[in-house]
């Protein structure tokens, strides 16, 4: 669902993320965010269960926003093997984030509804993360 179709190349190299995101606290699409406040690698499961974490807070009513793409494999080599003999399969696709990056944008619902999704979704996160609103 959150993944690229086609791939040239499946298996990613790690790379890091550092500094802060351009877009910090510019809401494009709707009235609430949810932005991270350091850099981490987020797997499509977490991501996965982050949105029906918010479907299921806002009773199905309001519009959500994922602004952030799963597109770097991750690659995992079996247990039990030595090291060496090359890189492993590919395991899960993941996104990269940097600090200061908008994960999640919520419109068309209250604000006490769009507040506590938001804060449900935070505990499933593997960074600091903080809400913000539009007005």
């Amino acid at each position: 669902m959150l993944q690229p179709k086609k791939t040239k190349k499946i298996v990613c190299q790690k790379g890091r993320k550092k500094g802060i995101s351009s877009n910090i606290q510019k809401l494009r699409f709707g009235d609430f965010g949810l932005v991270s406040l350091d850099a981490c690698v987020i797997s499509l499961k977490t991501f996965e269960s982050i949105r029906r974490i918010l479907t299921r807070a806002t009773l199905r009513k309001a519009l959500i926003f994922l602004c952030v793409a799963c597109d770097t494999s991750v690659s995992k080599k079996a247990l039990g093997i030595r090291m060496g003999k090359g890189k492993g399969s590919h395991s899960y696709w993941a996104a990269k984030i940097s600090a200061g990056q908008i994960l999640v944008e919520i419109k068309g619902t209250n604000s006490s509804l769009a507040l506590e999704a938001l804060k449900r979704a935070t505990y499933k996160l593997p960074c600091n993360s903080r809400i913000i609103m539009r007005w």
